[in-house]
């Protein structure tokens, strides 16, 4: 389920995700960031929404900057509180940065019709989406991003009329970084959707 904003205020929102059931996977914004003002979290408003979550399976992307310490905290307390904030890189260089962190799970942006999984200059494994490879697989079936502790960086092909601009971003870096290192790669946010954990 993506829930948004515009539920009108904080309180609302945070009234919503309660209302929830328990276990179920949802999706914090379909596009947009965190609540803040683009270059510091409000780390207020996240916890409470990060304390609406509980015993819920929230998730949600962020591109603000985990240098920023106060902002490093923010997304930290978010993901032990088990609302997973994934940190997003526009290409590798930034991913095995964000990694070498290790404050978030991270995702990145690929190259328009990635599809094969590769690893990064600095080791790490980047999976695919598998909803962006395969038809039979839907966010809300698949639940890789709520998953905190996973090691490997998700990647999600460019779609849209978005794709050219971000197989531009993910390239950035990316070659001098690939010849030094000789390793190979593949380069030459409206709807609700839900899912319910199933109980065996």
């Amino acid at each position: 389920m993506n829930v948004k904003s515009s539920h009108g205020s904080l309180e609302e929102l945070c009234d919503h995700i309660r209302a929830l059931p328990r276990h179920q996977l949802w999706r914090w914004g379909q596009a947009g960031d965190l609540p803040g003002d683009g270059k510091r979290i409000d780390a207020q408003a996240l916890q409470l929404i990060a304390d609406a979550n509980r015993w819920r399976r929230g998730f949600g992307f962020t591109h603000y900057d985990p240098a920023l310490k106060a902002n490093a905290r923010a997304i930290a307390a978010a993901n032990a509180g088990g609302f997973t904030l994934n940190r997003s890189a526009d290409n590798v260089v930034e991913a095995d940065k964000l990694v070498a962190l290790g404050i978030a799970p991270v995702v990145l942006v690929l190259p328009k019709g990635t599809t094969k999984h590769f690893t990064t200059p600095a080791g790490n494994h980047v999976s695919v989406c598998p909803a962006t490879v395969r038809d039979d697989v839907t966010c809300a079936r698949c639940g890789i991003c709520q998953n905190k502790d996973r090691k490997a960086i998700m990647g999600f092909p460019a779609h849209g009329s978005g794709a050219a601009k971000a197989h531009v971003i993910s390239l950035t870096g990316l070659t001098k970084s690939l010849t030094k290192s000789r390793r190979t790669t593949p380069f030459d946010d409206g709807s609700v959707e839900t899912a319910k954990r199933k109980t065996a």
